[in-house]
C-alpha cells in the first residue's frame, strides 16, 4: 500500500482572499505541468485547450485532469498562482 503525503507550494501571486486552506490540492503531474507554464499561464491553457485534439491522439494524466469537468482544471490551474498543495506517493 503506497503512503500519501501533501506538500504546499508558495504561489507566484498573492491574493488576501485567498488563504492556504482555499489552495488546491493537485496530483505530481499537473503540478509538474504548471511549473513548467507558469511564466505564461494564461497562453499555455489557451495553446493545450486550442491543440486539445492534438492531445487526445495519445492521452495522459494531464489530458485526464484537463478532460474531466469535475476537476474544475483551469479554476484549479488559475488557484494555483496563490499556492497549492502536491499530492505525492511515498514509498
Amino acid at each position: 500500500m503506497k503512503k500519501i503525503t501533501t506538500d504546499y507550494v508558495k504561489g507566484t501571486k498573492n491574493y488576501a482572499q485567498i488563504t492556504d486552506d482555499a489552495a488546491p490540492l493537485v496530483p505530481e503531474f499537473v503540478a509538474k505541468w504548471f511549473e513548467e507554464n507558469k511564466r505564461d499561464l494564461e497562453v499555455s491553457i489557451w495553446r493545450y485547450i486550442y491543440n486539445f485534439d492534438a492531445h487526445e491522439e495519445e492521452p495522459t494524466d494531464f489530458y485526464d485532469f484537463m478532460n474531466s469537468y469535475d476537476n474544475k482544471p483551469i479554476e484549479t490551474l488559475i488557484m494555483m498562482q496563490c499556492g497549492y498543495y502536491i499530492e505525492k506517493e511515498v514509498e
